[in-house]
């Protein structure tokens, strides 16, 4: 299934069939870290994922919000993701929550021993290894996704 990378309905369609990502961060050291995530990605194109708030990448984003993704790991296409990342509090949070939860209905996201996740895509990159040669597509991002309804002040 090869797309634009600047197609953000049909980056919506492939992660929804792929929810799940390789999250990269930037660790307390700088040294990188990674953890397999569970994603929602909204139309938008806002990705939303939940950590037990005890976790590294937690730490991590509050030092540093740049992250990056890998999503599509078990198939021929894959796409890399980098962008910024906030911890919702509030509003924001129970909106977050109440996204994710439409994707994951029996996720613990809510929980107050968890912290929700967002990250907005400033880059894209679809890679599609299916054919007789492989083929990819890179798109930048604005530097907001369109996401109002998660506005994270």
């Amino acid at each position: 299934m090869t797309f634009d990378a600047a197609d953000r309905s049909a980056l919506v369609e492939f992660t929804r069939k792929n929810p799940l990502a390789v999250l990269a961060t930037a660790g307390l050291d700088g040294r990188p870290e990674s953890a397999l995530v569970s994603i929602a990605m909204l139309d938008t194109g806002e990705i939303i994922a939940d950590s037990q708030a005890n976790a590294r990448k937690v730490a991590n984003l509050r030092q540093n919000r740049d992250v990056a993704l890998v999503v599509g790991t078990s198939g021929s296409v894959s796409v890399q993701i980098e962008g910024t990342a906030v911890i919702p509090s509030g509003l924001a949070r129970d909106r977050a929550v109440a996204s994710y939860r439409l994707r994951f209905p029996d996720s613990r996201a809510g929980d107050p021993r968890l912290e929700m996740i967002a990250i907005s895509p400033s880059w894209v990159r679809v890679y599609d290894i299916s054919g007789a040669s492989p083929v990819s597509s890179e798109a930048v991002w604005p530097s907001e996704t369109g996401a109002p309804e998660l506005d994270h002040g």
